[in-house]
């Protein structure tokens, strides 16, 4: 839901022509982020991720148990201990893949807003 607040936010801020030049700057003088330049390329950036995420999942499918391998969150799901009720918890999971799924479809949807609407995209400044 955080992404999907955060694509509008930048939307409304930001017009088509300021993207379309932060873009080409990102290019030319190294990767940035919102004017910031960052101390890693975009490549290095891409292969942190497909590590880190690779990692992540090697060891989710390294679980032999079902059960404890799909549940969200893993052993990290409530480190704070606010759920010590299992039933509790239980809930605050399937609560947790819920907004999950509703966070994807509205994603989903600004994206696609302007694939099929645009006059929409040029109007309301939604990025591509």
């Amino acid at each position: 839901m955080l992404a999907t607040l955060g694509s509008l936010t930048v939307g409304r801020m930001a017009h088509r022509r300021h993207m379309a030049r932060r873009r080409k700057v990102e290019l030319i003088d190294g990767s940035s982020y919102l004017g910031q330049p960052l101390p890693f390329s975009i490549s290095t950036l891409i292969l942190i991720e497909v590590l880190v995420i690779g990692y992540i999942e090697f060891q989710r499918n390294a679980e032999l148990d079902p059960e404890s391998r799909l549940y969200p969150g893993g052993s990290y799901f409530d480190p704070l201990g606010l759920a010590a009720d299992p039933k509790k918890k239980s809930l605050l999971q399937l609560a947790e893949i819920k907004h999950a799924r509703l966070a994807m479809v509205a994603f989903l949807a600004l994206r696609s807003r302007p694939l099929l609407l645009v006059k929409a995209h040029s109007t309301t400044g939604l990025p591509t």
